[in-house]
């Protein structure tokens, strides 16, 4: 009797730990590949998660397409009329909800709900739009076009106010709650109040003919912003970083990358994490900072140019996408390569990867750092 009870005592502790680790290796397995994937009518430029990660929207030349997380099926698409082939002209943005989402592409501003695909209006422009953001419930809209910053309500295509500052504006991003917006130009950095075109904070960037290229990311709660500003004088290309407070928009740090090409920038909730990526040459960086100073937290080699990054929520949880596109040379063409990174903010070696042999320009994570889009050539990639 008491040999058959060790008996079956062992017998269940051997289970135990066979199950612990056959379910351990099949958790592993799966949280390194795609749920879902769907193949596009073209190449997908821009994607963009809902907070909790439920809705997902993605748009490429031809088409905008929205999806709940749980079925590869759209649950609606809307075909784009005057579509145009340059993707930095596509950008997509959704709320926290899921219920209202925005679109850029070429010169016109769609605003859609979740419910179908009929836009709610449209607002086209005199020329391209060359940024979109939206506050977390989809009630103002901040987009950029050329020379003019306009700030939208959810509920109109007249603009609540545009502001003009002559110069060419490449970003504009707006706050959580949709009180501030700020938005950077060739020559100046901007904060404003939803309420007036009439700027809080200018912070000159004593431009002398050799910056340019500058992109920003704003802390959700609207106290920190970071910039990227690139310097070219003729040979070669200087990278710097700035983080600003945006009480008095000065910098309360910067940080000068010698002959690095900074890519992307992305700020927590309360600016305490940022990461940006840079490339010299052949080598590739991800670089993740704490608004306390500027000396990265740690750095990681990517593979491959950082194409696209985003942050959770709080910071804890960073997405990446590292690709390399194909490229000809004489009658040879080299296939396109690409891998999503999911990174933790205390460890500076990825959670998990996921290689995939394609281009990936866009990339998006929800608010808890659980789930990710990302679109890849024409197809558009759930995981989880």
């Amino acid at each position: 009797m008491k040999a058959n009870l060790k008996f079956f005592i062992s017998f269940v502790l051997i289970f135990s730990i066979g199950l612990f680790i056959f379910t351990g290796f099949l958790n592993l397995y799966f949280r390194n590949h795609a749920i879902w994937s769907y193949k596009t009518d073209n190449a997908v430029y821009s994607v963009a998660i809902s907070s909790d990660g439920s809705y997902i929207v993605a748009g490429t030349y031809t088409s905008y397409y929205f999806f709940s997380n749980s079925n590869s099926k759209p649950l609606w698409s809307y075909k784009i009329e005057n579509n145009s082939t340059s993707a930095h002209l596509i950008d997509l943005v959704i709320s926290q909800d899921g219920s209202y989402a925005a679109g850029t592409f070429f010169k016109t501003l769609y605003m859609f709900s979740n419910t179908n695909s009929v836009p709610l209006w449209n607002f086209t422009s005199s020329s391209p739009f060359s940024s979109l953001d939206m506050s977390l419930d989809g009630s103002y809209i901040a987009v950029t076009k050329a020379s003019t910053l306009y700030l939208f309500s959810k509920s109109s295509n007249v603009p609540l106010w545009r502001f003009s500052s002559g110069n060419g504006f490449s970003s504009a991003i707006i706050s959580s709650n949709g009180s501030y917006v700020t938005a950077v130009d060739s020559k100046n950095l901007y904060f404003f109040s939803k309420s007036s075109n009439q700027s809080l904070g200018i912070y000159p960037m004593n431009p002398d003919g050799k910056r340019y290229s500058k992109h920003i990311a704003m802390s959700p709660d609207a106290r920190y912003i970071g910039l990227i500003d690139r310097q070219f004088d003729g040979t070669h290309t200087d990278s710097f970083l700035y983080i600003f407070e945006t009480t008095n928009l000065t910098p309360i740090w910067s940080k000068k990358f010698n002959d690095q090409y900074l890519f992307s920038i992305a700020i927590s909730y309360n600016g305490s994490y940022i990461a940006v990526s840079g490339s010299s040459g052949s080598e590739h960086t991800l670089y993740f900072f704490t608004k306390l100073n500027n000396k990265p937290l740690w750095t990681f080699p990517l593979k491959w140019e950082l194409s696209k990054l985003s942050m959770s929520y709080y910071g804890s949880y960073l997405a990446v996408a590292s690709a390399k596109p194909s490229f000809s040379l004489g009658f040879s063409e080299s296939p396109s390569k690409g891998v999503v990174y999911l990174f933790h903010k205390d460890n500076p070696k990825p959670e998990w990867s996921y290689s995939i042999s394609a281009f990936i320009p866009t990339i998006a994570i929800s608010f808890d750092g659980r789930s990710i889009i990302a679109g890849v050539d024409d197809n558009i990639y759930f995981l989880k």
